[in-house]
């Protein structure tokens, strides 16, 4: 079953449907699956991909919810800049795919999402991209196929539910007895509750469209079937497989990227903190204002992009021929050198010539000797008088294509020309004028304080300091021990802001007196 024309944002050329063997049946059990897919297009193009994004929706929405991924890296092909292969699924009893019948705990959904990818005989690069429950299953594929995986991406999900936290308030509505069927199933009431999440508003006609699949009692099946699948409890199916995930994930070493809305009653900061803690390498980026659909609430597809494009997904493990096994060691990491702080010269022992030195010992003639006639010596030329060249200036930074973005405090530090002018600066006032020299031994000084007080390098450091050279120096400041620097938008408001301290969990919060007030009130 394909979708119905007229859907906003949707070209029906991704469309298609895929017969796939299941695993685990008989050879001739075979499951329909639809999917957004561009390979016909890019291969119109004359393009070939760099690799395959693998998005999988969560529960209830389907593979509309990546409509705009897959027309934007499908335009972004055809603009000449890398072409990526997008397939967004239809997860099985979802969306238009086959409806089974059967129940599919989630081990059975990511057992279901890799006879899919081994159907397409997908090779790598891959690209797994998830939301709310599709983003567990797609990385559920992901630990189990490191030979193919290049990267991993997500928007609003969760691995791990904390034992003395309970489970979200609307999950814990449907999940009650009597409520399960009547809620998800008998009425589109979880369904609708779903679409009333977006920030903005939907249109009318895209919450059609996410309807469209769903239609009747009968095709809400596996709405139901998901929220039943939730694990409540370690005696719950799904249980033991949510924790090999979860357990599993925190072996990933490919780039990853998590996309947020908080304003998620769902999925909330708890969940981003479990997560980035599994990932502590991943780029995060928050959108204040987005919440659970944070798909339709901003322009994710863009930023995926952009990320994609600046990071290269990791190589495929050809040598891994069994893309079940996860155990593989970690690449073991390599600590850059120290940083040689400069030694100001001691300005007391310029003179080399100085008079504590050993006196020269005396040295007595040689005795007389009567010359004796010999042929002259040849006469040799002195050496060419080479000038000193003089070094342009730039050469020293071009010759060295790595600098920290210290550099130019180290190579200025002695230097009284203008490093910045703060125009408002504390208390008023005209201008200040910072030099290299006193920025430089500023910065110095509010390294070693941190240090002394224990920030470390990844510590997270939330700065409530107003633009200016004192927030300039304690950035440095950070960025010289290796410390993590959170700064919050004062214009995002004190509900804003306050939601931005706290999602950044910061280690240490540094901040001029206001700003400390403040922090206490957050």
């Amino acid at each position: 079953m394909l979708p119905p024309a007229g859907l906003p944002g949707l070209d029906l050329c991704f469309s298609r449907l895929v017969e796939v063997a299941e695993s685990g049946t008989p050879a001739t059990a075979t499951r329909t699956w639809h999917l957004l897919d561009n390979a016909a297009r890019l291969a119109e193009l004359g393009v070939t991909p760099v690799g395959t994004v693998l998005c999988v929706h969560g529960n209830p929405t389907w593979s509309y919810l990546w409509r705009e991924f897959v027309t934007a890296a499908t335009d972004a092909a055809a603009a000449g800049q890398a072409a990526w292969r997008v397939i967004a699924v239809d997860q099985l009893e979802m969306g238009f795919s086959e409806r089974t019948g059967t129940v599919r705990p989630l081990a059975r959904r990511v057992a279901d999402l890799g006879d899919l990818t081994d159907a397409l005989g997908l090779a790598g690069p891959v690209v797994t991209f998830g939301h709310d429950w599709g983003g567990v299953v797609s990385l559920g594929w992901a630990v189990d196929h490191p030979a193919l995986l290049g990267s991993v991406m997500l928007l609003n999900t969760a691995v791990h539910q904390p034992e003395d936290s309970p489970i979200p308030a609307p999950l814990r509505l449907a999940l009650a007895g009597p409520v399960l069927a009547a809620a998800t199933v008998t009425t589109p009431a979880f369904l609708e509750t779903t679409l009333a999440l977006a920030h903005p508003p939907l249109p009318a006609a895209v919450k059609r469209a996410y309807r469209a699949p769903y239609r009747g009692a009968a095709r809400r099946g596996g709405i139901g079937a998901f929220v039943a699948d939730i694990p409540v409890d370690f005696a719950h199916e799904s249980a033991a497989e949510l924790d090999r995930i979860a357990g599993a994930v925190r072996g990933l070493r490919v780039p990853a990227l998590m996309l947020w809305g908080p304003r998620d009653p769902i999925f909330s900061d708890r969940y981003l903190d479990d997560l980035v803690g599994r990932l502590p390498h991943a780029d995060v980026h928050r959108y204040e204002g987005a919440g659970h659909l944070v798909a339709e609430d901003v322009d994710y597809a863009a930023a995926a992009l952009t990320w994609l494009g600046e990071r290269k997904p990791a190589s495929p493990d050809l040598d891994r021929l069994d893309h079940r096994s996860a155990d593989r060691e970690p690449a073991p990491v390599v600590e850059p050198p120290p940083v040689v702080e400069p030694v100001a010269p001691d300005l007391d022992r310029l003179d080399h010539r100085t008079a504590d030195r050993e006196p020269a010992s005396v040295v007595e003639p040689p005795p007389v000797v009567e010359p004796v006639e010999t042929p002259p010596a040849p006469v040799v030329e002195p050496p060419p008088v080479v000038e000193p060249v003089e070094t342009p200036p730039g050469a020293a930074w071009a010759a060295n294509p790595h600098h920290p973005l210290w550099h130019y405090l180290d190579e200025l530090h002695g230097s009284d020309e203008t490093a910045l002018v703060d125009m408002a600066p504390p208390g008023g006032g005209a201008p200040r004028v910072v030099s290299w020299r006193m920025l430089s031994r500023q910065v110095r000084r509010l390294a070693a304080g941190l240090d002394l007080i224990g920030v470390r390098k990844g510590d997270r450091v939330s700065l409530l300091v107003p633009p200016g050279a004192d927030l300039t120096a304690v950035v440095y400041a950070c960025l010289r021990i290796g410390a993590v620097v959170v700064v919050a938008d004062a214009g995002l408001g004190l509900r804003g802001l306050t939601r931005a301290v706290r999602g950044a969990h910061p280690d240490h919060v540094i901040g001029a007196a206001p700003g400390l007030v403040a922090a206490r009130a957050l």
